[in-house]
């Protein structure tokens, strides 16, 4: 397969496969396919704004985020951030399946400073 540049497209690039085992026809996949960005219809770099707020704590009100043009819609955002969170647990649950360490437990209690959550910008 290889990647091409595809003008017309949301994601300007696409994967292309011209092998004899596709009976001569070219079979084409987005760069999306088989990704979390499936089903989305935002643009990429989007996602990548997200994300970058998202992993440096910054502040996630839509209100703001609708206004920088990540999303249009609060409903998008939503969705956008339940997609972020799922993609977190998995991460953990692979983590703790691999390393063999839990967070917190029956006789344990996992507190979390707000002041991580809560800060201001200067």
């Amino acid at each position: 397969m290889k990647l091409k540049k595809k003008d017309n497209s949301t994601d300007v690039y696409r994967w292309v496969c011209r092998h004899n085992s596709h009976r001569g026809k070219k079979t084409t996949k987005t760069v999306r396919s088989g990704s979390v960005f499936e089903k989305s219809r935002c643009s990429l770099l989007s996602w990548m704004n997200f994300f970058y707020r998202f992993s440096q704590g910054l502040r996630m009100r839509q209100v703001d985020m609708k206004t920088d043009g990540i999303a249009k819609s609060s409903a998008t955002l939503s969705k956008m951030s339940s997609c972020v969170r799922r993609v977190c647990r998995h991460a953990m649950r692979r983590y703790e399946n691999k390393a063999g360490k839990h967070l917190g437990g029956e006789t344990e209690f996992v507190v979390i400073d707000e002041s991580n959550f809560r800060h201001k910008r200067k």
